[in-house]
């Protein structure tokens, strides 16, 4: 019962997962850490991270929405450890050794010893709507911090956020995604 920003931000990570698979085919090593690390910061933490966490701290523990995301997060670093492993191996063994895992695995003792990640359907809608909201997120933010400096808002959960456009292609979207806003 995912949400379509937790199906766009899994399938951004198996287009991610993918061009990591050709730049260790080609041996490029510093080109897939670069894309793991612009993943996690840029596609993560600016972005994927920073959307859900209304749910995962204000939802009740057992909620369908919170248990979606935490899900996503999960799915996530089993795809990240997995692709870390190459060249940072001692970390990926330590989110190994820690992080829980399917039973299936329970007597592996190390991450190298599993498969490599399986690649997830492309859909690119998903993708199109994660880069859309991401697109968003700059000019919402400094509206949100103009207000926080006039002291309008304490917090961005204390605003109500109003997209207008005159576009009624991109109307028909932004009205598609009421309730994943």
């Amino acid at each position: 019962n995912l949400k379509r920003i937790d199906r766009s931000i899994l399938q951004l990570a198996s287009a991610t997962l993918k061009s990591i698979e050709l730049l260790y085919e080609r041996f490029e090593f510093y080109k897939a850490y670069k894309n793991i690390y612009d993943f996690c910061n840029e596609d993560l933490s600016m972005g994927y991270l920073d959307m859900i966490k209304g749910r995962l701290y204000t939802y009740a523990a057992d909620s369908t929405e919170r248990r979606a995301a935490q899900t996503v997060i999960y799915k996530i670093l089993d795809i990240l450890m997995r692709t870390m492993a190459p060249i940072f191996a001692f970390t990926a063994e330590e989110i190994w050794q820690c992080m829980p895992r399917e039973k299936s695995y329970n007597s592996v003792s190390s991450v190298h010893l599993i498969d490599w990640p399986k690649q997830l359907d492309y859909d690119k809608d998903a993708c199109n709507f994660y880069d859309f909201i991401k697109a968003l997120i700059p000019d919402v933010n400094k509206v949100l911090e103009e207000r926080r400096s006039q002291g309008l808002i304490g917090s961005p959960f204390d605003a109500k956020i109003k997209l207008l456009t005159n576009n009624e292609e991109r109307y028909t979207f932004l009205t598609s995604l009421k309730s994943d806003l």
